[in-house]
């Protein structure tokens, strides 16, 4: 495993498809590959990341949201 982030260590490959973690009902955590509704920063505290990292790191668009369709609906 590859170490990332303050010692944390990447996931293997099989886990780690940045497409195919955000769906319509939720998004998983790269890291430890839960799957939450929203991924928070609180969240990401625990990985040692912050949502910029998180997502710098994965290749995803800074400005992309780390939650479901429904949730973004509600908060929109």
């Amino acid at each position: 495993m590859k170490t990332i982030a303050r010692g944390m260590t990447r996931p293997p490959a099989r886990r780690r498809d940045p497409p195919r973690a955000v769906r319509e009902d939720g998004v998983a955590c790269l890291v430890c590959a839960r799957f939450f509704k929203q991924l928070t920063n609180t969240h990401l505290r625990l990985h040692g990341l912050s949502t910029s990292e998180y997502n710098r790191q994965l290749g995803y668009n800074l400005g992309r949201p780390l939650m479901g369709v429904p949730l973004r609906h509600l908060y929109s």
